[in-house]
């Protein structure tokens, strides 16, 4: 059941480490200026256009949360990628957004707030279903700290 992570986060894996939850989607910054979001939703469909979106995994194991954030260009060619290991304690807040576009679609976000660093959304490939198992996940990965 568990969708298989990319080679970089294997090799980022301690000996022993299991992957308990992986969503993979894509990532937004949830700034709360709208001339923002009208910006980015531009630069977003031009990355697309050019076959060059950022998709991020989200990576629960069971020693700490894993991020991977990748760049194609032309949707083939490796342009970057960035891995964090966040420990239990970054964990800030982790939670579920929900929002409809054009009235048919309808999104579900993993939204995620960690130590130092501006909330970020995660669009679940996986859809709800996705974002559940992720929440569960890092709220039992939180609980083994505290």
């Amino acid at each position: 059941f568990m969708s298989k992570v990319s080679k970089n986060v294997e090799k980022f894996l301690k000996d022993g480490e299991e992957v308990v939850s992986n969503l993979k989607g894509n990532s937004y910054t949830s700034s709360s200026n709208p001339l923002v979001r009208i910006v980015m939703a531009v630069v977003r469909i031009i990355m697309a256009i050019l076959g060059s979106p950022t998709r991020t995994s989200v990576v629960c194991t069971d020693k700490r949360l894993i991020l991977e954030t990748t760049q194609k260009i032309l949707w083939v060619f490796d342009y970057s990628s960035e891995i964090r290991a966040i420990a239990p304690r970054g964990v800030m807040q982790v939670g579920y957004s929900f929002q409809r576009s054009w009235y048919v679609f309808k999104n579900h976000y993993l939204t995620l707030v960690l130590s130092g660093t501006p909330q970020e959304l995660v669009l679940s490939k996986d859809g709800y279903d996705g974002v559940m198992n992720m929440l569960s996940a890092t709220e039992s990965l939180r609980e083994k700290v505290n």
